[in-house]
């Protein structure tokens, strides 16, 4: 009898729910459209109850104080030229309709380098503002963070947890210039296509050699701007031994903001996590019943990058303003001239 109490006791105490503690995160984010990823991770991760705190430069564009983390405010001088990015994704959504010649477009992207280095050297210096700041640091190391969330996009995020010798998880779609993928498995250019190009797995002799083409010119990109920026404050600040090229895929955890839905198959690994489509909500209901599939939570549209496309066919209109399309009532959209508030990459 004293062993039948024991054991329904202790199968008590294994079906009751315990408590449990939520994490302790410290983010890295970065500027522009990516904080609108990244915030609405942060809020599904403070909804959970895990605890959060946000590195920020006091000039920030778009990270402002909210109840779902803390923030960490850093003084910096500059950190980037807001119409820099927005001549860079307008030219790119220029070359992707077709409005924009190869040619141009290697031309631009080729006189954008040193404009490139400017701006990861402003990265760079909020990195060594927060490094060479010995409260801060001490602050930070007494928080017993649990890990560091960052977007490779920037290469901050990979020094400062090397520095504070935190895990590494990344929100990614992009490493520095890179298609994440790239940089993390295998990728033959003969039968993946990189992104941007309109190459299928499909692909002619002539599209792979497009495909090689921006391929180098992005590697050539990685290695004459980002690294050498990088490789210096990594230097500074872990020692000499450090590559930053192997440091940037030295992450713990890769959370891929793609599926396999729009993408095709390639090779993957192991510590990549597929997380497409996390932005989803459910639909939206208007008065008269008709509902409306939101990609994007209304809450997070602000004017992310802000420019003008102009002659937009309708067909064009539907498949770049889709999700701005999404949100307004049903029915013909006629673009002649559109303003587009958000871009999320």
């Amino acid at each position: 009898m004293r062993v039948f109490c024991c054991c329904t006791a202790f199968l008590l105490l294994i079906l009751i729910p315990t408590a449990c503690e939520g994490g302790n995160i410290l983010v890295f984010p970065s500027e522009g459209s990516h904080w609108v990823n990244m915030n609405i991770l942060l809020k599904a991760l403070h909804s959970r109850g895990h605890n959060i705190t946000v590195l920020r430069p006091s000039n920030s564009w778009y990270i402002k104080d909210d109840s779902s983390y803390n923030t960490i405010t850093v003084l910096v001088e500059n950190l980037l030229d807001q119409k820099f990015i927005t001549r860079l994704v307008s030219d790119s959504i220029q070359f992707e309709r077709g409005a924009l010649p190869l040619m141009s477009f290697l031309q631009m992207s080729g006189g954008m380098i040193s404009l490139i280095v400017d701006f990861h050297k402003a990265v760079a210096n909020f990195v060594s503002a927060i490094l060479d700041d010995n409260d801060l640091i001490r602050k930070l190391k007494d928080s017993k963070f649990d890990l560091l969330l960052a977007d490779p996009c920037w290469g901050g995020g990979v020094i400062v947890a090397k520095y504070l010798n935190l895990p590494l998880v990344y929100n990614v779609r992009w490493v520095l210039g890179t298609e994440a993928h790239f940089s993390i498995a295998p990728s033959p250019l003969s039968y993946i296509p990189v992104t941007g190009t309109g190459n299928t797995v499909e692909m002619t002799f002539f599209q792979r050699v497009k495909n090689m083409v921006l391929h180098i010119i992005t590697q050539t990109q990685n290695s004459l701007a980002f690294k050498l920026v990088y490789q210096k404050t990594a230097d500074k600040y872990l020692g000499p031994g450090y590559d930053f090229n192997e440091l940037m895929t030295d992450a713990d955890i890769w959370l891929m903001r793609v599926d396999f839905v729009f993408e095709y198959p390639r090779p993957t690994m192991p510590n990549v996590v597929y997380i497409g489509g996390f932005q989803n909500m459910e639909s939206l209901r208007q008065g008269d019943g008709t509902g409306i599939n939101n990609r994007c939570d209304p809450d997070q549209i602000d004017t992310v990058m802000h420019f003008a496309l102009q002659g937009s066919t309708e067909a064009m209109g539907n498949s770049a303003f889709c999700m701005v399309a999404q949100l307004l009532p049903s029915g013909e959209y006629k673009y002649t001239h559109v303003t587009f508030n958000i871009l999320v990459l």
